[in-house]
Formats: C-alpha cells, sequence, structure tokens
C-alpha cells in the first residue's frame, strides 16, 4: 500500500462529500478553500515523510526530531488524519475509519509505528499552527467594482453572491516574493 495514495484518495474523498453538503454543512466550501485544505493536508504528509527520511528540503523550518526508527507510513498517515479531521470535523468518522485500515494494513513494529504516529500529530499540528492566521478567514468588506479589472455582480445572476472575493490577501504556500514585493 501506497501511504500518500491511500491518503490522498481519502482527501479526496473528503473534497466529494464536502462539495455535495449543503451550506452551512459545508465546511471548505468552494475550490479556494478546498485548495488550501488540500495544500496543508499533503504538505503535512511531505514534512511527517520527509523528517523521518531526510531527502528533501522540508516546508516547515522547524520539525521536531523523531526516533530514527519511526514509521514514515505511520507518521504520513497520522499528519493525513490529525489535518483531514481538522479541517473536514464533519466527516471524523469516515477519517478514522479510514485511519483504522490504514493502520491495520502496516508491516512495521508497534513501536516503529507509534514514534511516527507521533511525529505525524506533531507535524500535523504544526502546519495547522503554521496556517492558523494566514489570511483564509474572510472578515474583510468587499464590494464590488465597475473599475476595468475589477469583479462584477455578474448581469444574468446578481444575487449570486462572492465566492472569497479577498482570496488574494491569503499567504501563499510556496511564493515568497513576486513583482518584488
Amino acid at each position: 500500500m501506497d501511504s500518500i495514495l491511500f491518503w490522498n484518495d481519502v482527501s479526496l474523498e473528503a473534497v466529494a462529500r464536502d462539495f455535495t453538503g449543503m451550506p452551512p454543512e459545508r465546511e471548505q466550501d468552494g475550490p479556494t478553500r478546498t485548495s488550501r485544505a488540500l495544500a496543508i493536508v499533503h504538505l503535512a504528509m511531505y514534512d511527517a515523510f520527509n523528517s523521518i527520511a531526510k531527502v528533501f528540503t522540508p516546508y516547515l523550518s522547524s520539525l521536531p526530531v523523531p526516533p530514527a526508527s519511526a514509521s514514515q507510513e505511520a507518521a504520513i498517515g497520522e499528519a493525513a488524519f490529525v489535518t483531514l479531521s481538522n479541517l473536514y470535523p464533519n466527516q471524523f468518522k469516515h477519517f478514522l475509519q479510514a485511519h483504522q485500515a490504514f493502520l491495520s494494513g502496516l508491516e512495521d513494529t508497534p513501536e516503529a509505528i507509534e514514534a511516527g504516529r507521533t511525529q505525524g500529530h506533531l507535524v500535523a499540528k504544526a502546519m495547522l499552527t503554521e496556517r492558523l492566521d494566514d489570511g483564509s478567514v474572510e472578515d474583510l468588506p468587499y464590494s464590488p467594482s465597475k473599475e476595468p479589472g475589477k469583479h462584477r455582480p455578474d448581469p444574468l445572476n446578481p444575487a449570486q453572491g462572492f465566492l472569497t472575493p479577498n482570496w488574494g490577501q491569503v499567504k501563499p504556500f510556496a511564493i515568497t516574493n513576486f513583482f518584488g514585493g
């Protein structure tokens, strides 16, 4: 079993379940928040794996150092489980079932699995903390404008509203400097 592919499938299922829910049950509700959620989950899996394997540049600058015997697969699974459970809390039961099935398929020693799970949990919490105040909470006022290059209401559907109109203020995941800014 490929841990990344397993949890990617669980993540995509979470997106589908979230999309088919009716507001206010939707937790990410749309492509902007969904892309952010998937980035958080996948970066947590990446850093959980890499904090043990140490083969790539980590996304987060400071991560806990796990025991060398920690299970990479368990770390990946725990990071995915924790981030998904935080981003889509209404789907916790679904994630718990997937997590239990995932853990039952691991072949590492119980000690290695526990060390990996601990590492994955710590990495997931660090990733969630890193993104906590990233500007994704839509609390800025927004007014449409008729100026060129600005968003205007759809003339055929003027009451449709706006989906994350201030998303340009969200801290990017990878770009640190653009247009000299």
